[in-house]
């Protein structure tokens, strides 16, 4: 019997990429008081990334088939990520060409990039290659390679306590140990935030997530109360160290939203997260991700060439974001939606995912 389908896991993938979008943004812009208050106020942007590879685990593991082969997921996996993944990745590099005006060495840093493994790199010219944002797909490379091992685990009698505990070690014991300064700029910022064995906490825990609830469990907080304990968890993410906050200090909250938000689907009562417009900007999420940076960058090189001030620099930010909403768009149904159809061997006019649009 096929499972629900979760839109409401769909709308709110938009909102944990603008996170990242609102980081970027705000790290690269000019110093001074508009800035400050800009990080202060979206300055642990990046732990969206964790609310993604939480969700990945949770909808794999849900929108699981009964038949379903290693090599089916694979290809179905390959179809949903790599055509809009190298597109950007190619556009993100001719713009690194272009800016650098190098070609060589921009090239070879990009190598492991187009193999999707940078992330096993410590070093920042490669994990962010071309373009940055493409380091969590290396990571989800890895997720979905491991996916059917740890699934069999995780359906043995006490696997689920183990892959808890694996998840437990692999969260706290790099950050506890390591206790960068900075979530990317030394290796001990790599090995907490970048390195995909490390990362592999947030994925188990979508699987354990995903999991408890087939099996009939609840989370108790209602969705309302799970977006304000994340935006509590946010805000005091604000003023830990940089090592807490990677994936340990928002970690519970999106973990609680991805799961009161599909119980809410489940129940067929959905959220303001179904809502049309909330759904699309999620469909267009994946590319909006990926594609977000390389604008921001021409955003940056305009505001310095032009010699803008904070008020004009931030009008400029956000035309960025409409940019990357513009191109996030045309993507999604010129290059996302086609190929992944044609990749996945259905019918042309099939749908994107059978049972939900975050898979």
């Amino acid at each position: 019997m096929p499972s629900p389908r979760l839109d409401s896991l769909t709308g709110l993938r938009f909102p944990a990429a603008l996170a990242v979008f609102a980081f970027h943004a705000s790290v690269h812009s000019t110093p001074g008081d508009v800035r400050d208050v800009a990080l202060a106020i979206a300055g642990r942007g990046y732990t969206g990334v964790s609310f993604f590879f939480v969700l990945s685990g949770f909808v794999l593991t849900w929108s699981l088939r009964s038949e379903d082969t290693p090599v089916a997921f694979y290809r179905r996996r390959f179809a949903r990520i790599a055509p809009t993944y190298w597109v950007c990745l190619v556009g993100a590099l001719l713009l690194q060409v272009l800016g650098t005006r190098q070609v060589g060495e921009p090239l070879l840093n990009a190598v492991p990039s187009f193999l999707a493994v940078q992330a096993w790199w410590p070093w920042e010219a490669i994990h962010y290659g071309a373009n940055g944002p493409g380091w969590s797909i290396s990571a989800e490379m890895f997720f979905y390679a491991v996916f059917p091992l740890l699934l069999l685990v995780a359906r043995s009698s006490r696997g689920p306590v183990g892959l808890g505990v694996l998840a437990a070690v692999l969260a706290l014991g790099p950050a506890l140990v390591l206790q960068p300064a900075s979530a990317d700029a030394t290796t001990a910022g790599w090995f907490i935030y970048v390195l995909p064995l490390t990362r592999l906490a947030d994925f188990v825990v979508g699987i354990l997530l995903a999991l408890a609830m087939r099996r009939g469990w609840r989370p108790a907080p209602g969705l309302g109360a799970a977006l304000a304990l994340t935006a509590a968890l946010y805000a005091v993410s604000g003023v830990l160290p940089v090592w807490a906050t990677v994936n340990l200090a928002t970690l519970a909250g999106f973990a609680l939203v991805i799961a009161a938000a599909a119980g809410r689907d489940v129940s067929g009562r959905g959220s303001i997260w179904t809502s049309p417009l909330a759904v699309r900007l999620g469909e267009w999420s994946f590319a909006f991700y990926l594609v977000q940076a390389s604008v921001l960058k021409v955003q940056h090189e305009a505001v310095k060439v032009l010699g803008l001030g904070a008020a004009l620099e931030w009008v400029t930010v956000l035309l960025a974001l409409a940019v990357s909403l513009a191109l996030a768009a045309l993507l999604h149904t010129v290059v996302e939606r086609p190929f992944e159809r044609r990749l996945r061997g259905g019918p042309a006019g099939a749908s994107v995912s059978e049972r939900t649009r975050s898979a």
